[in-house]
Parts: structure tokens; C-alpha cells; sequence
């Protein structure tokens, strides 16, 4: 096995709920941060649902692997999974082949075009790798987006979806511009927002 994952920098000093600067942590994850208890608390219904099966999560496979958020399709909740990657940069197709459909076309949006996300995320950025065609697919909506809660957009997905951490610097959707790390609890906030929809 490769070394422990959370030799990496977390995602975030902030608060998951708000943008003020954190005073407590996650007792668990050590990851997530908030700025008050009534704030953790407003987290937890969602911080819960990956924050204890991080932990089976620690060791890395390979050097190449990175930890990343499924939600699959008809599943009730976003799961944990290792992706493959090329030497550290993004390979839609080895995701695609693995999550989303072997015969699946990838489609990637980058999660920083949320007017409050791009305050908030710096130098990464957040990866949905989908089934590009999963309209004419007639893929089913994604179930596991619900556990964010009901919005137009979380009943607009359709098929598998994965989440990773991209760690560039460009606005481009170019998979070999993207070195990807490892995702933790602390985005969780970030994704609630992206599927409520909030345009640029």
C-alpha cells in the first residue's frame, strides 16, 4: 500500500457552511471546519454520510490512484471510490471506463463557475466526470444527488457521476491539464451548492 492519504493539505480553512474563518473541526474526519456548533450542526445531516467511511480510505492502492466521490446512479447516497489516473493527471476515459459505462462518451464540468465557489476555491477545483449523451441515453436520474436535496438540477442528472479534485490552474476542460488530488469531507458544501444550480 502507498503512504496514508492525509498527508495532503485539506480542501479548506473555512467554515463548510459559510466563508468566516474556522474555530472547530470535525472530531472524526479532523477535516471538516466551521465557524460555530450551530454550523457543524446544519453540516452533519450531509458531513456524516462520507465522514466515517473515510476512513476505509486511507491507504492508497497505487501511487497513481486518487480518492474521489461516486454518486451512482441508482444508489441512495454519494460513496468514497479510488480513481485511476495518468501519473497524477486526469484520464476521463479510465473513469468513464470504470464508473460511468465502458461504451459511455465522458463529460466533464469543472465546479467553479458557482458565483459563491469561485470566491472560495483558489488553485482547485472540483471534476464531474458523467455520460456526455446521458440525455439521449435516457440514462435515469441520479438518485444519489438527492441526498444533497431536491433541486431542479439534482433531478436533471442522469447516470453515474464522479467527483475529483483538480488541482490546476486553467479554466480549460482539458483532461491533461488537470492533476488531480484527493477529494475529503470538506467539499461536501461546495457540491450541495453546485447541484442547487447557482449560475455564474
Amino acid at each position: 500500500m502507498a503512504s496514508d492519504v492525509k498527508t495532503q493539505a485539506p480542501l479548506q480553512r473555512i467554515c463548510a457552511v459559510c466563508n468566516a474563518k474556522s474555530t472547530l473541526r470535525c472530531a472524526v474526519c479532523k477535516v471538516s471546519r466551521y465557524c460555530t456548533v450551530a454550523h457543524a450542526n446544519t453540516d452533519a445531516p450531509i458531513h456524516n454520510c462520507l465522514c466515517r467511511s473515510l476512513f476505509a480510505f486511507k491507504d492508497r492502492p497505487h501511487p497513481d490512484a486518487r480518492r474521489a466521490i461516486l454518486f451512482p446512479a441508482n444508489g441512495p447516497a454519494p460513496q468514497w471510490v479510488w480513481i485511476n489516473t495518468r501519473s497524477g493527471s486526469l484520464c476521463s476515459h479510465l473513469i468513464t471506463n470504470e464508473y460511468i459505462g465502458e461504451n459511455k462518451v465522458a463529460g466533464m464540468r469543472l465546479i467553479t463557475e458557482m458565483k459563491t465557489l469561485r470566491r472560495r476555491l483558489k488553485n482547485w477545483k472540483i471534476a464531474v466526470v458523467h455520460d456526455r449523451d446521458f440525455l439521449e441515453d435516457g440514462e435515469p436520474t441520479n438518485k444519489a444527488i438527492r441526498y444533497l436535496g431536491r433541486t431542479p438540477l439534482s433531478e436533471y442528472w442522469g447516470g453515474n457521476l464522479v467527483l475529483c479534485r483538480a488541482d490546476n490552474r486553467t479554466e480549460e476542460n482539458n483532461d491533461q491539464d488537470l492533476q488531480v488530488g484527493d477529494l475529503d469531507p470538506g467539499c461536501l458544501g461546495y457540491l450541495v451548492e453546485f447541484f442547487k444550480g447557482e449560475s455564474a
